[in-house]
């Protein structure tokens, strides 16, 4: 069985599956931003769940980012450390493509999605995901509407993440396939973790880091500002 952690946005979520994908265990948090509360505990539920049906872990599973700074470096951690103490490998998949392979499927008429996840105001992380497997690409951050491509063809394209109303707003659309509002869920990753494992493709644990994209930057807050 494989652990798979999904910790890049808003609502954290925690998988086991068999080594064919198969999802033998689920669980999602609805309440925003409770990764550094709970997350310890969703694994302990799901190893909880691993012992009693019989099974052995065989690895563990995180999506690489990128996503929340915060989000990503607790799931990390979490994983390199149960990587460590029960001596198993760490994968790391790139979500943001997981969830566009995920609407691709539900949508097989399009020939290409947008994954865009929120980066606050205006800016966007953004990725295309294309039926055609010789394409591709990385996520970048983009301001919207003058970094997006808006010359390309767009009426068998979908748009898919935590922004698409704010995506649609902002690019002015409105003869798109396919829209739909979805944060990145560890259902999204399971294809790509069976195939990682499959391939013996395991991250380094003493160097692996969340792929974050941009650097960090904390805020500054109002309690202490001066009016």
């Amino acid at each position: 069985m494989i652990l798979v952690l999904e910790t890049s946005g808003s609502f954290p979520s925690v998988g086991v599956i068999d080594l064919h994908g198969n999802e033998l265990y689920y669980f999602q948090l609805l309440e925003k931003q409770s990764h550094a509360e709970q997350l310890a505990t969703m694994v302990d539920e799901a190893k909880k769940f691993v012992e009693s049906s019989g099974g052995v872990l065989l690895a563990v599973a995180v999506n690489e980012g990128p996503g929340s700074y915060t989000g990503l470096r607790i799931g990390s951690s979490l994983a390199k450390g149960l990587c460590f103490a029960l001596g198993i490998p760490l994968i790391s998949v790139p979500g943001m493509l997981g969830t566009g392979q995920w609407f691709m499927q539900k949508n097989d008429d399009l020939l290409g999605v947008w994954v865009m996840l929120d980066a606050r105001r205006d800016e966007v992380y953004g990725l295309f995901v294309s039926n055609d497997t010789s394409i591709e690409t990385q996520p970048k951050a983009m301001i919207l509407p003058q970094d997006f491509p808006l010359g390309d063809d767009l009426s068998k394209v979908g748009f898919v993440g935590d922004c698409s109303e704010k995506v649609i707003r902002l690019l002015q659309l409105s003869d798109v396939e396919s829209v739909e509002q979805a944060f990145i869920s560890v259902k999204h990753l399971y294809s790509l973790v069976k195939e990682a494992f499959a391939a013996n493709i395991f991250s380094d644990l003493a160097y692996f880091e969340p792929f974050y994209l941009k650097e960090f930057q904390a805020g500054v807050s109002k309690k202490f500002s001066i009016s």
